[in-house]
């Protein structure tokens, strides 16, 4: 499925707009995804392959931060939308009888985490929405969605590093998939056409 497309949008999937088309993987946090091993651990008794641990140790801890902290956006800004499998699930950090086989999953977990990134780039959007939109009523206002993820225990330098990556970088430089959008709209929760271009999603 090739997410570079634009679709159109439902609350599900509405997301996928943001699919970055150029990610930015030489930056933190995800530095990671630009080491592409060139030589595999082999097993004990040749027994098969696997990526270099070290490696896929920092994969997964970059799969299991994008995990953690689109989970906290998602239940605390009420936010309706089907998320996908996690890049392990493409098997990056399991063993393969042949290398051949571990570089195909290796690259299409990769290729998998810029999915993960425009959930989280919709996310940060959607709070962002929702604290400006609540901000005159004291007792339903919430706090910055920063603020909440750090008091949740997403350590800080993981977090600054997000803010300054391509995720929170809105931009007509950072090239999205973009949405087609429903005239009148079918769904009340379709957010605007101003909303989207002022994240600088193509509509």
């Amino acid at each position: 499925m090739d997410y570079r497309n634009p679709r159109w949008w439902t609350r599900p999937w509405g997301w996928i707009s943001f699919f970055p088309h150029e990610p930015d993987f030489v930056q933190p946090p995800f530095h990671p995804l630009s080491d592409i091993p060139h030589r595999l651990h082999r097993l004990p008794g040749g027994s098969g392959y696997e990526m270099p641990p070290s490696l896929a140790a920092s994969w997964e801890k970059l799969d299991s931060d994008l995990s953690f902290i689109t989970y906290l956006l998602q239940v605390h800004y009420n936010v309706a939308a089907l998320r996908p499998m996690n890049p392990r699930g493409f098997g990056y950090n399991k063993s393969r009888p042949r290398p051949r086989a571990v570089m195909q999953s290796v690259y299409k977990s990769r290729d998998w985490f810029p999915v993960w990134a425009a959930l989280l780039s919709y996310l940060i959007a959607c709070a962002e929405t929702t604290e400006l939109d609540l901000k005159p009523y004291t007792f339903l206002a919430k706090k910055n969605w920063a603020t909440h993820l750090m008091e949740k225990g997403v350590d800080r330098t993981v977090l600054d590093a997000l803010i300054s990556s391509f995720v929170f970088r809105f931009s007509p430089k950072i090239v999205q998939s973009g949405v087609f959008l429903y005239l009148p709209p079918k769904d009340v929760y379709q957010p605007s056409m101003n909303w989207f271009c002022r994240y600088d999603v193509p509509v």
